[in-house]
């Protein structure tokens, strides 16, 4: 069910990719780029653990529409036993109406083998605006009414309508060093959760570069397990390389 929900999510997306592509514009910003990151770490001796971490984004500029694809997967493991295991994707499409003021369409799908939730699925529409496009400094905003389907491990599954409000800023030290800021609250009437990315990062050589990120996620109703109650917030600090294409 869950890998099913999956698929369904990414048909759709590449679906409205290759429709918006037939009737494709050029334009002035670089139709296709994107960025891949990679992060692992292993300790040896008296405690054994290794931790990857890898992501992939995509932007691609065509006529009036920005749109945006990306994966995540977090694989850690300690004396050979897997502690966490996390894979995210997500898919956005803005209309552009003006320069700043654009509608949204957005699908994410969560799937956290140590939350208690099988996988967790949100789609949601709105309005977006760019509060500020500049060089150095940039400030999105958006905010739509949407829909949340969660899959409780052993139980039924869970519907519910959200109000999704969301921002991304971005402020450029030099033209090789940057800091990004990205917030994303999905409130419902069973419970209500934030995500907050905060990185620093600086190239070092050519489209290499390294990355330094917190995520933060909370959710104010955490699945309950029989044999351990679950924290309502969750941490992930990385050191990633970050390649640009």
């Amino acid at each position: 069910m869950r890998i099913n929900i999956l698929n369904s999510c990414w048909m759709v997306s590449l679906c409205s990719v290759m429709v918006i592509a037939e009737a494709a514009q050029t334009t002035d910003k670089k139709p296709l780029s994107g960025q891949s990151e990679l992060g692992y770490v292993q300790t040896a001796g008296n405690t054994k653990t290794q931790t990857v971490n890898a992501k992939l984004k995509v932007d691609q500029n065509i006529s009036a529409w920005e749109n945006s694809y990306a994966l995540e997967a977090l694989n850690s493991a300690q004396e050979e036993q897997t502690s966490a295991e996390k894979y995210a994707a997500k898919a956005q499409g803005n209309r552009l109406f003006t320069a700043k003021n654009y509608g949204f369409a957005v699908l994410t799908y969560d799937d956290d083998r140590f939350s208690g939730f099988d996988y967790e699925s949100t789609a949601a529409l709105g309005y977006g605006r760019k509060v500020i496009e500049e060089a150095q400094m940039k400030l999105s905003l958006e905010a739509g009414p949407g829909a949340r389907v969660t899959q409780v491990e052993d139980s039924d599954q869970e519907t519910e309508a959200i109000l999704r409000t969301s921002g991304h800023f971005e402020y450029a030290f030099t033209e090789t060093s940057k800091f990004e800021q990205t917030l994303s609250v999905e409130g419902g009437e069973d419970r209500v959760i934030s995500k907050s990315v905060s990185a620093l990062s600086s190239q070092i050589v050519g489209s290499l570069a390294m990355k330094l990120s917190l995520s933060v996620k909370n959710n104010s109703d955490p699945a309950v397990l029989t044999d351990e109650t679950l924290k309502k917030t969750d941490s992930e600090t990385a050191v990633t390389l970050v390649y640009g294409f």
